[in-house]
């Protein structure tokens, strides 16, 4: 069935396709709606046959608008402002979609979808689990994105690059399991989230000179990341760094505190230095079997076992501020 939504009934003119409208209907294949500005919630929800939908002037697409349409491709609604929640979540056969003009993307906007590239240039705010699970996902440009919230590309496979230079805030598990990522630039973030890059396992380096924390797991398990560079980072949370087996030599002139495993089981690690640091959680370095050197003259409190099984170190360290020692180290 193709519908044509009419521009005018009784004399009125048609700007509104209601809520649930054409949810779960099972025939509709293609909807053109020329005068519709406002899409409601679940209006298509759930429509199994529904293949193209042409909105010309639509601006706002509202919660479950489209989702779960398991065959929709083709999709024109250029002058849409905002993509409420799950606007085309799980949307499993849509593989491309342009939004000139979009800039606001709703929680789990694209959950599920099998987008392959989006450019997005006016976005300013990516929703929390916008594009989660888009395993076909390889590039992103967002070029004036200032925020993408938790979850936002939690385990999109595929994605290579992504381009959003004026983000400055990152949610949690941003990028977690993201396992093709190569390259991470955020030069305005001051903070980095728990789990954000957690298991992103390609990317070899980081750099940053306004991230002042980095969050619980926040680089956990990148096995190849080989470079950090964080001259402010002031702390390192809990498991920061675990199993990072790139890491050879590494210098946090400003780190005041490290979290429990923060490089735990980094096991090529060889040199460390954080001269200024005085908390040094535990298990911080356990079995950094390969560490031979290592800076943290200044530190007040010791951690349980923070230093086990670090075989190749100097056992005559100094501790010249040392007020606490919880268990061994």
């Amino acid at each position: 069935t193709n519908v044509v939504i009419p521009t005018m009934v009784n004399g009125m003119p048609v700007k509104v396709l209601g809520a649930s409208v054409f949810e779960n209907n099972t025939t509709i294949e293609s909807c053109i709606g020329e005068s519709i500005e406002v899409i409601k919630d679940n209006c298509f929800n759930a429509c199994e046959a529904l293949v193209s939908v042409d909105f010309p002037v639509a601006t706002k697409i509202g919660n479950y608008s489209f989702r779960n349409n398991d065959m929709l491709k083709s999709v024109n609604i250029p002058m849409a402002l905002e993509i409420g929640n799950y606007g085309f979540g799980d949307s499993i056969a849509l593989t491309q979609i342009d939004l000139p003009k979009v800039t606001t993307l709703g929680n789990y906007a694209f959950y599920g979808s099998a987008l392959v590239s989006i450019a997005f240039p006016e976005v300013v705010s990516v929703g929390s689990n916008c594009f989660q699970n888009c395993r076909k996902l390889t590039t992103v440009n967002l070029p004036k994105a200032t925020s993408i919230d938790a979850y936002g590309f939690y385990s999109a496979s595929e994605l290579e690059i992504i381009n959003a230079p004026l983000v400055d805030t990152l949610g949690s598990n941003v990028f977690y399991q993201c396992s093709s990522l190569t390259d991470i630039s955020f030069p305005n973030v001051t903070m980095i989230p728990a789990s954000c890059f957690k298991s992103c396992s390609l990317i070899t380096s980081f750099s940053s000179d306004k991230v002042t924390n980095v969050g619980q797991e926040a680089f956990a398990y990148c096995s190849k990341l080989a470079t950090i560079n964080l001259p402010n980072a002031t702390a390192v949370g809990n498991d920061a760094f675990t199993y990072v087996h790139g890491l050879v030599n590494v210098t946090l002139p400003k780190v005041t505190s490290l979290g429990s495993n923060a490089f735990a089981r980094c096991s090529y690690l060889k040199t460390f230095e954080a001269p200024i640091a005085t908390s040094i959680g535990g298990y911080c370095f356990d079995n950094c079997t390969r560490l031979e050197v290592i800076d943290i003259q200044m530190a007040k409190t010791l951690g349980s076992y923070c230093l086990r099984n670090c075989t190749a170190l100097n056992p005559h360290l100094v501790f010249r501020q040392i007020q606490t020692i919880n268990s061994q180290i």
